[in-house]
């Protein structure tokens, strides 16, 4: 007994017993029996899960085909495309043959693959039809014969599908089945059917394997399915299902399903491809096409709402566009033929695909020729040099049969004979039995290289090369053509022992060539300019030699010597790279400089610009720019810095002068800028590798502005600062390019900047900058361009300088007072290049907002005059005695209490403190012996701008002490102030002074008010 909830009944296995299941899945050819009790389940069941597909749908409901699918046209005009949400395969038209490639690999070993769509015939005459393909996947695939074939089978002259391993024909006209493969087993026309074919390869196999209605033996002379492949209108006539399952080892079983409305019905049963005769061994992957053909009878065809499910399917990831073969068009058949091989990036190939490559080439026989050092080839960085033997004449078509990574599907092959375009129809290489062989090597541009010329046959014994010519002269005609560029500007001739010859074949230059015992005689090859070029010779007998015509042909490469760098500006130059060049730029600024190819004048050449010629056919599409220091040395900390274009494309010109108009330095000091071409030009050597251009020093580059910023100013005093009584302040300095990075060259001898400090009060243009201390800021500050203000800096505003004669002592306050920082770059500037500080808002010479800023502001303080006053004060000889002391600043007509400062710190000391008798001031009576007078000693800060001052008699015998004390306060120097003494107007500051009288007279009963008169 079996109990389950699920139970999926598939294939044909045996089981005896009972089972229990509440849902019960009948799949293939299970059968379920009920005894006469209905108490058992008798069932003949395949009890495995239901495989888990991914599926991949397509609706084709946008305008385009997405990028799942890759199509192609082989014949007429029209190509796969979506069409009223469908896609449409051929359009209603005579002789269309197209194809188009899904964009998945699906593993061909243990593998699930179902594959449904909508199919749509209609609008014509009745032909031809679809094919559904698996191809191998390592082989790039490639349509096959138009008409009956329906693109999978072949014609006389005509290969099938390339890589094709299985092709299902949905075919009106019936010709699917009667034509395409060995002829052997084709079984002759069947309208309206569907069969399927085999594996195959160029012109053989394809062979018809089994198709609809009793396997095409039944309506034989009638259409086979009803209802009908096509259909007179739009509508969908039918769903198709194909499922290839090889989840068995060494089975690759196929069924072919149809649902025209009551579900799908078998058309052709499951049968094993792997097992059918000359069937290819099941591919490591397969890819899915389709492929769309009419011949003299049409219609539409299309298809909609195609889903391909699979156990396994993989992405293809980086796909090659196509391949590319450049060669001569004429080979020996008793030399190897050297061929150049292109793997290309994208549809033109100016991108080529530089991984490393794996590919099986055609000729893949050894009756059409043998690639030396064997088949498949591996390569990387895009191109490659090979060599092709044949031993026989005849023709040898060069191809690409596939690689790895894949080629993208249905890509074809191009060819280049010497100059000619690339075209399919260029990879064709006859081989011939005698001719000239001679190997021109890649060279420098106008230097002149020695080559070998061998006149030679195939020996009729050895089939080797023998001499031809020996030890005689012979008038040898020689042209060349343009290969890279195909249309060169103002095209030069190549000179043949100083001789130019044409440039085209009907202008062939007899030479005449002297051939030495050995058959061989030597020339001297050259040209002026860069490029790819074929040299062809032709010998055409005469007399006794009539009818024999030697022909022979090699390919090479002329390389630029070197490049020529230079600014356009003639003033850029800066040939002692130190500061007595002008500034040319600031750092971040434009200029214009040009590249130029120059060809060979001499060896060890160290100036390509004096004497050389240019080579105009030069270009390259990655020149690679950088600047390179001169001043300040790498030694001395300076850095190279960064050129604003770094690559760019060097297009040929009439004299090969490319000019980069947009050019910047990132960096302050002078430099070179070295221009280096991509290695291997048009894949030459690394020995030919064109040298590294540098220009002469251009320079001098500046900074563009300079940037104040990680600002701190903070007040003395709480939110104020006296005039005199020196505030914190810090910042950073930096000199910028003009994208606002930092040019860390900047420091000396090539930093001259200097900065000072400005300020205003209120915006009203009154500068009162030199009454601010200097910002210590000067040339040698600088260093990888920053000068810092330290936090140990300590700014000032000084107090007034006093005026005896206008009574000027003091002045302010200054409630709002802006603080700037202004730099002088201090270059001399013939050009008128100079550098400011970045981001100015702040003048101090104008009031409102500026125009013209010439600074950038920094803080706006609150800056005060300020002094301490003390009052006399007097009381009892045995009393503590209280004298106020208070901070006061001026507030532009009189003395204020400064209610804000709360933060003078004051100390006095406990030492006796008695007047100078110099003052006036004597004690009355004189101090005795053990009598003092002394302030309370401690330290005090003000609160809200007052504090009291205690005085105190002490005597050491009790002696009470009566008198006068007077005696200067020590405060700090901003607090100081101007005393007037007997009317006499002084010019130094002193601290505040007051009196203490000790005794209990208390002063003259009518004095109401007594004060110091200053």
């Amino acid at each position: 007994m079996v109990s389950e909830k699920n139970v999926i009944l598939k294939g044909s296995s045996s089981f005896n017993g009972a089972i229990t299941a509440k849902n019960i899945s009948l799949d293939g050819n299970s059968s379920v029996w009920f005894d006469d009790k209905a108490s058992n389940i008798d069932v003949v069941p395949n009890c495995d899960p239901a495989p888990v597909l991914q599926c991949f749908t397509d609706t084709f409901s946008q305008s385009m085909l997405s990028d799942d699918w890759i199509a192609s046209t082989s014949s007429g005009t029209f190509t796969p495309s979506v069409r009223n949400g469908r896609l449409r395969l051929t359009e209603a038209r005579q002789k269309q043959s197209t194809a188009l490639t899904y964009q998945r690999l699906f593993p061909g070993a243990n593998n699930l693959i179902e594959i449904e769509f909508d199919h749509y015939a209609y609008g014509g005459n009745g032909a031809d039809g679809i094919a559904l393909v698996l191809s191998d996947g390592a082989i790039t695939p490639q349509p096959g014969a138009f008409g009956g074939p329906l693109g999978y089978g072949f014609k006389a002259g005509i290969n099938g599908f390339a890589g094709g391993w299985l092709g299902l024909g949905i075919d009106e006209f019936g010709n699917f089945s009667g034509e395409g493969g060995d002829a052997e087993t084709n079984i002759g026309q069947r309208r309206q059917s569907v069969a399927v074919r085999g594996s195959g390869v160029g012109t053989s196999g394809y062979r018809y394997l089994h198709g609809a209605c009793n396997d095409g033996k039944t309506n034989v002379n009638s259409n086979c399915l009803s209802p009908t492949v096509d259909s007179s209108s739009n509508s969908a006539t039918s769903r198709y299902k194909i499922t290839v399952d090889s989840r068995t080892t060494g089975q690759a079983v196929v069924k072919v399903e149809r649902n025209t409305g009551s579900g799908f019905q078998s058309l052709i049963s499951p049968f094993n491809v792997a097992t059918e005769r000359g069937q290819a061994a099941i591919p490591s992957d397969f890819l899915l096409s389709l492929t769309g053909s009419t011949g003299d009878y049409y219609n539409n065809h299309e298809i909609d709402n195609i889903q391909v499910c699979a156990l396994k399917a993989n992405p293809i990831g980086a796909q090659i566009d196509h391949f590319e073969f450049d060669h001569t068009g004429q080979g020996l058949t008793c030399s190897p033929e050297t061929v150049t091989i292109r793997a290309c990036a994208n549809a033109n190939c100016s991108q080529l695909f530089t991984d490393p490559i794996t590919a099986t080439l055609l000729p893949d026989s050894t009756t059409d020729g043998v690639w030396v050092g064997g088949n498949p080839v591996s390569f990387s960085n895009g191109t490659t040099q090979l060599q092709l033997r044949r031993n026989t004449p005849g023709v040898t078509t060069l191809g690409v049969k596939g690689s790895n990574p894949t080629t993208k599907a249905l890509s074809k092959t191009l060819c280049r004979i010497g100059n000619s375009a690339l075209s399919e129809n260029n990879c064709s290489l006859i081989f011939a039995d005698s001719g000239f062989i001679f190997d021109v090597p890649d060279k420098v541009a106008n230097k002149a290289v020695n080559v070998s010329v061998k006149a030679v046959k195939k020996s009729d014994t050895t089939q080797q090369c023998v001499a031809n010519f020996k030890s005689q002269t012979k008038s040898v005609s020689f042209w060349s053509t343009y290969v890279t560029p195909n249309s060169p500007i103002s095209p030069q001739a190549v000179t043949i022992n100083n001789t130019a010859i044409g440039k085209v074949s009907t202008a062939a230059k007899p030479v005449n060539i002297v051939f030495d015992a050995s058959g061989t005689a030597t020339i001297a090859v050259n040209y002026p300019d860069a490029g790819k070029l074929q040299l062809d010779a032709q010998y055409t007998g005469t007399g006794d030699e009539q009818g024999l015509v030697m022909i022979g042909s090699d390919q090479f490469v002329s390389v630029p010597a070197g490049l020529c760098v230079k600014p356009v500006d003639v003033n850029a130059s800066c040939l002692n790279a130190n500061m007595t060049c002008n500034a040319y730029r600031k750092a971040g600024q434009t200029f214009g400089m040009t590249v130029q190819a120059m060809a060979w004048e001499k060896d060890a050449d160290q100036d390509f610009c004096t004497g050389n010629l240019s080579t105009p056919n030069f270009s390259d599409t990655a020149i690679k720019l950088a600047s390179k220091v001169v001043a300040p040395s790498i030694a001395s900390g300076g850095h190279d810095g960064a050129l604003g274009v770094a690559s760019y494309s060097h297009s040929a010109q009439a004299n090969n002068l490319n000019t980069i108009s947009n050019q910047t330095i990132s960096e302050v000091g002078v430099f070179q800028i070295a221009a280096q071409a991509s290695p291997n030009y048009l894949g030459t050597a690394s020995s030919l590798n064109i040298p590294i251009g540098y220009s002469a020093n251009i320079g001098r580059f500046v900074p563009d502005r300079f940037l104040v910023s990680d600002i701190f100013v903070i007040p003395a005093c709480g939110g104020f600062s006296y005039m005199d009584q020196l505030f914190p302040m810090s910042m950073k300095l930096s000199a910028l390019n003009i994208a606002g990075d930092i040019t860390k060259n900047y420091f000396p001898p090539f930093s001259l900047a200097t900065a000072k400090l400005v300020g205003e009060n209120n915006n009203n243009g009154v500068d009162l900058q030199s009454r601010l201390s200097a910002l210590l800021i000067n040339a040698d500050s600088w260093d990888q361009g920053v000068a810092m203000v330290d936090a140990s800096y300590r700014a000032n505003f000084s107090r007034v300088t006093p005026n005896v004669a206008t009574n000027l002592y003091q002045d302010g306050p200054f409630e709002s007072f802006d603080i700037g920082v202004q730099l002088m770059d201090n270059d001399p500037h013939p050009n008128s290049i100079y550098s400011y500080v970045a981001s100015p808002d702040m003048d101090a010479t104008t009031t409102g907002n500026c125009t013209n800023c010439s600074s950038k502001k920094i803080s706006t303080q609150i800056l005060r005059h300020g002094r301490v006053v003390m009052d006399n004060t007097y009381g009892p000889e045995t009393e503590i005695l209280r004298m106020p002391t208070r901070a006061e600043y001026w507030n532009g007509s009189s003395w204020v209490l400064n209610t804000n400062d709360s933060c003078t710190f004051t100390t006095y000391g406990l030492a006796s403190q008695v007047d100078n008798a110099g003052l006036g001031y004597n004690f009355d009576p004189d101090l005795v012996a053990g009598q003092s007078v002394v302030r309370s000693g401690g330290t005090a800060t003000f609160q809200a701008g007052q504090f009291e001052l205690l005085w105190q008699a002490v005597t050491s015998t009790g002696a009470p002490y009566r008198g006068q004390v007077t005696a200067p306060f020590d405060v700090p120097t901003w607090l100081e102030w101007y005393w007037n003494w007997n009317g006499v107007s002084p010019t130094d500051l002193t601290d505040p002074r007051a009196s203490a009288y000790f005794g209990r007279y208390r002063g003259h009963d009518r004095i109401i008010y007594w004060r110091e008169v200053n």
